[in-house]
């Protein structure tokens, strides 16, 4: 506790930095605990993202913060246990998106964070910018993925 005996002061709030997966000792949702992911190094620098960005994204829509160490190959979050189990699952997805595409289950299980929307396939394009190729190519005749999500 602090010296004034009321709140707690941030090193009474959880387990000492480096802690793993069940090795925090609170019992509250409220209360602050500590997590880490082991990470190769091209998982660090994926994470991390230019200047930091990814991470930064990760931390934001989690409510965690994150401590990446390029050194010890470890993402450390510190939050409660809903951050926590958040950023756990965020660092999942981008980590997945280096090999392929990422699948989220949506039908066996009652995700808040999340709103799934389907997209018609001649829109993909459309809807993620530039750098995204349409899969069937377009003809003179046929309306432009544009044409046809603008509907």
């Amino acid at each position: 506790m602090s010296a004034g005996g009321g709140e707690p002061s941030p090193g009474d709030l959880g387990p000492p930095p480096g802690m793993g997966m069940g090795m925090n000792t609170s019992s509250g949702p409220g209360d602050l605990i500590k997590d880490t992911v082991d990470l190769t190094h091209e998982d660090c620098a994926f994470v991390c993202g230019r200047s930091g960005s990814t991470k930064q994204k990760l931390a934001r829509v989690s409510g965690a913060s994150l401590d990446l160490s390029q050194r010890d190959l470890k993402i450390y979050i510190e939050g409660t246990r809903e951050q926590v189990d958040k950023a756990r699952d965020y660092v999942g997805f981008v980590l997945a998106q280096r090999v392929g595409d990422v699948d989220i289950d949506t039908e066996n299980t009652t995700r808040t964070d999340l709103s799934v929307v389907v997209v018609p396939e001649e829109c993909v394009a459309y809807i993620m910018g530039k750098g995204v190729r349409d899969s069937s190519p377009s003809s003179p005749s046929s309306p432009s993925p544009h044409d046809a999500c603008a509907r």
